[in-house]
């Protein structure tokens, strides 16, 4: 029987088509299922397309440097079997629910062990393959974690057209014509997918060319080497040298009256939502719920966002936060600080009504969705703290040193559920250093060079130290601004608001920290980010030449204005 090979679908990302890059078999050779049959361009990844069944290479149907559509057949396989009805007989009565009691068991020994693979484990998976050792991966959903599936990927992917759409409407400001022109949200989130379809698809071909044996099921630290898993097929046990915890973090979901209601969504959920509602409160104003604030408003859904603290973005720079605040209300944003959410109630006609406390003063809220955004917290289902002598924090995460090393001298944990930031490329960076050490090369977090990044409207981005912790620190400092609006490149934008602020230390003039707000920023600051990791003075920064006209040259008059010789001020 002939078995046709089709491109399957997810494999394109937002194309239509794929490009055949390389046949790794040819007309006549025998192949076994799971053997590489040939690699596949997209537009942003290659990936790798494997034999689903066994047999001969009866036919090629489609030659190197074709462009095909997805579902395209693109050789035939002949095999003895017709492998559907093998399979149907193989899932036939009482065969198919035995091979569900009895799913067969398995051994492994690997050097390294990964639990979790998000943009700390697979990243971690990948170093350590590539550096020789033997590593083996367990995941219990989607390859990339929270990162790819359900945050830093999907959200971006949102506010690319969130972005378009409000700049189209906008359009007549610079010249161009258009006609009537609305947002929709479920085309929007079959345009995420894609997205992240299309980098999910290519990490775990990364992790497939560098040998990581990857286990789809729900992990359990049985002791210092070993970690179980169970497949759809198998019973696994993996013995492991060394280990590296990597399970991450869940929306928190606070002690509120009324927060099993309908109504409430968590971060995850809006990612899913085919139709928004036309009102929604957001209960936290931190990164998380102001990204999400800006997304949806620009979808036109009303927006009231309740933050306890006395600001948003509280863990930033406050003048960030101020101007951040300002944008949000100038686009329609009604933001609620200094409350506190005391219940959550359905209403006669629909939604729900959040009640709030402030200053002693009782506020009602209305909206159709309530969205929970006040944090995260750790994954340590499957550890066993207690039984595997893992140590915690107070706050309920991972116990780790500077190295990263848990209280297990052999196992080691990253990302989310380390706390810290809960940063996506805190964890990655987290992964290389783990490894390093695993590898016996000196290496050590310091998070006062990890940058933070805020994709708000305004966005913000931030690294070093702040002014407060650099005087904690006993640095004098002094402190040098410079405003976008006075930059050419940005006042083409029309998006004027936002600043470059750089902190000195005004003994050495080394650069300690920084801060961006305006277009770009959370591109602009990784040129501050290595300034403050090679200790670089402000001297070094105005000994650049900065090409013209960019954004980037707020960073270069913040640093003249160091010495008063800013240009354009």
């Amino acid at each position: 029987m002939d078995f046709l090979v089709k491109i399957p679908e997810g494999t394109q990302g937002n194309d239509d088509q794929v490009t055949i890059s390389k046949w790794a078999v040819k007309e006549g050779d025998v192949v076994s299922q799971g053997d590489l049959l040939l690699e596949i361009e997209t537009e942003k990844v290659n990936l790798e397309l494997e034999a689903e069944v066994s047999g001969t290479i009866k036919e090629i149907l489609v030659q190197e440097g074709e462009v095909v559509n997805v579902d395209s057949a693109v050789c035939s396989i002949e095999t003895e079997d017709n492998p559907a009805e093998k399979q149907d007989d193989a899932q036939s009565g009482m065969n198919y629910f035995g091979s569900l009691l009895n799913k067969r068991e398995e051994k492994h020994k690997v050097d390294l062990c990964i639990l979790g693979g998000g943009p700390g484990g697979y990243v971690a998976a990948i170093k350590a393959a590539k550096s020789g050792l033997k590593v083996a991966l367990v995941e219990k959903d989607k390859m990339g974690g929270t990162c790819l599936n359900r945050g830093c990927i999907p959200t971006k992917a949102l506010l690319q057209s969130a972005n378009l759409l409000s700049q189209i409407q906008k359009a007549q400001k610079f010249g161009i014509q258009v006609n009537e022109v609305k947002g929709n949200y479920s085309e929007a989130i079959k345009y995420k997918d894609g997205v992240v379809s299309t980098l999910r698809n290519g990490v775990e071909s990364l992790l497939k060319r560098h040998n990581v044996k990857v286990f789809v099921g729900e992990g359990k630290l049985i002791s210092d080497r070993v970690i179980t898993t169970e497949t759809s097929d198998a019973k696994v046990e993996i013995s492991a040298e060394h280990i590296i915890l990597a399970t991450g973090s869940k929306p928190k979901m606070p002690a509120i009256q009324g927060i099993n209601s309908r109504e409430v969504i968590t971060s995850d959920d809006i990612l899913s939502l085919e139709n928004l509602p036309k009102s929604m409160v957001v209960i936290g104003g931190g990164v998380i719920g102001m990204e999400l604030s800006f997304i949806l408003r620009k979808f036109g859904v009303e927006i009231t966002v309740i933050e306890a603290m006395d600001s948003i973005l509280p863990s930033l720079n406050k003048k960030a936060s101020e101007v951040v605040l300002k944008s949000a209300e100038k686009q329609g944003i009604k933001v609620i600080t200094g409350v506190l959410a005391q219940e959550i109630a359905s209403a006669a006609n629909g939604g729900a009504v959040v009640s709030l406390t402030k200053d002693k003063e009782e506020l009602k809220v209305y909206g159709e969705k309530v969205l929970m955004s006040i944090g995260r917290e750790f994954n340590i289902q499957g550890i066993d703290p207690d039984k595997n002598k893992i140590e915690l924090t107070e706050q309920g995460a991972v116990k780790v040193d500077e190295k990263l090393r848990t209280s297990v001298t052999n196992i080691y944990a990253i990302g989310d559920v380390i706390g810290g930031y809960m940063l996506a490329h805190e964890a990655s960076h987290e992964a290389f250093v783990a490894v390093d050490n695993i590898l016996n090369k000196e290496n050590s977090m310091n998070y006062n060079l990890i940058p933070s990044a805020v994709f708000s409207d305004p966005e913000v981005a931030q690294v070093g130290l702040t002014e407060k912790q650099a005087e904690d620190k006993g640095y004098t400092i002094k402190t040098s601004n410079f405003p976008y609006g006075a930059n050419g490149k940005v006042l083409t934008t029309q998006k004027t608001e936002g600043f470059v602020e750089l902190i000195v230390d005004k003994d050495s003039n080394r650069i300690l920290g920084g801060t961006v707000v305006g277009v770009g920023a959370t591109e602009i600051i990784h040129q501050i980010a290595i300034a403050v990791t090679k200790e670089l003075l402000v001297d070094d920064i105005c000994s650049t030449v900065f090409a013209h006209p960019t954004v980037s040259e707020s960073v270069f008059e913040a640093a003249l204005g160091y010495f008063g010789e800013e240009i354009h001020i």
